[in-house]
């Protein structure tokens, strides 16, 4: 690294993203899709050594995720459709219990389509960050991202495809009287 790199590494720092809030032993119980279970699909885990502590956490994790029922494969490597049943499951009790709080029922995001609302606040779950968008008679949970936060408490509207959801932050009215 040269001189210049290293001074402007010490006065501009690498930003650094957590992926989750869990701790590794909170990883190994959570009811939900943890940075933990992504590596373990990604196999991001192999040749780390036996007694390193990301390795001792993902066996038991395994060994949770196969007491509760879930597919694993023989090597250890957690299939992708496990993956998305661990996120379906912790949004399916987030929905539950801000049913109870919201006085409105959940309704799971569609595939496709388009989702509106009011973006109403967010929640931390062991699989992310989540955009409450409430309705009228009911409210969904939706991945959250940043470009959402200028609209909170405000309407939001978002058309959902294969790569996720496309927001419409912009605060367009429609034609006023």
């Amino acid at each position: 690294m040269s001189g210049y790199e290293a001074e402007r590494a010490k006065r501009l720092p690498t930003p650094l993203q957590r992926d989750n809030r869990l701790t590794l032993t909170q990883m190994e119980t959570a009811r939900g899709a943890t940075w933990l279970d992504r590596a373990l699909v990604e196999e991001k885990l192999t040749g780390l050594a036996d007694d390193n502590p990301v390795k001792a956490s993902a066996v038991k994790r395994i060994e949770m995720l196969k007491a509760s029922g879930l597919e694993i494969g023989k090597d250890g490597k957690l299939p992708t459709n496990t993956l998305s049943r661990l996120k379906a499951m912790d949004l399916k009790e987030a929905g539950e219990n801000l049913s109870k709080s919201l006085g409105k029922p959940y309704v799971t995001a569609q595939a496709r389509g388009h989702i509106d609302g009011t973006y109403l606040q967010t929640i931390d779950r062991p699989s992310g960050k989540f955009a409450i968008i409430e309705r009228s008679r009911e409210f969904t949970l939706v991945p959250w991202r940043p470009v959402m936060e200028r609209r909170l408490g405000q309407s939001i509207s978002g058309s959902i495809g294969a790569g996720g959801i496309s927001w419409d932050v912009t605060g367009r009215r429609g034609l006023s009287r």
